[in-house]
Formats: structure tokens, C-alpha cells, sequence
């Protein structure tokens, strides 16, 4: 698995451990597809970054303004909830063999 996705991956699992669900999402579960059309529609993020965490699929949407959210999804895309959400989302550059 690529590196710098699994670094992404943790860092967002961490965040999601430590903090709350910002305001901007009254209501954090919907089936999968839903969860989708939402953050499209609502704040313009697409899927960035995806992989799997246990039995659930972790997907990070990003905007092009910069607003990110985290959400699980369960491997039948019944159920996806928000874990964190936030602002100035920026990619760092990374290359193999660099220490960060």
C-alpha cells in the first residue's frame, strides 16, 4: 500500500479518535451514496484518499477551496458517518525515503 495514503489514513484516524464532529454536519450517518451526493452538493469535495480500516472503508473528501471531511463507511455502504471534518486541507510533498 502506498505509503504516503497509509500516513493519511492514521494521521485522520487519530484526528477522528480526538475530536467532535464540527456544526457544519447535523446529522453525520447516511447510506454511502447519499453521504456522497451531500458533500458534493453542499461543499464540493470529492473522494481525495480511500482505503480500509478493520471492516470499514475510510474515505477522505476534499474541496478544491480546502474544506476536507473524513468519513467510514460499512463495507455494504449501508451506513457512513462522519469522523472529522475541518478546513486548509493542503497535500504535502512526499517522496520515498523521505523522513518527514
Amino acid at each position: 500500500m502506498n505509503f504516503m495514503l497509509v500516513f493519511v489514513i492514521s494521521i485522520f484516524m487519530l484526528t477522528a479518535l480526538t475530536s467532535q464532529v464540527l456544526g457544519r454536519h447535523p446529522h453525520p450517518c447516511n447510506t454511502a451514496l447519499n453521504m456522497k451526493n451531500q458533500l458534493d452538493m453542499q461543499f464540493d469535495e470529492t473522494v481525495r484518499y480511500a482505503g480500509v480500516t478493520g471492516k470499514l472503508i475510510a474515505k477522505v473528501y476534499v474541496s478544491q477551496g480546502g474544506s476536507w471531511t473524513l468519513v467510514y463507511i460499512s463495507p455494504d455502504g449501508a451506513s457512513s458517518c462522519v469522523m472529522a471534518s475541518g478546513e486548509a486541507w493542503h497535500d504535502v510533498p512526499w517522496e520515498p525515503g523521505q523522513k518527514s
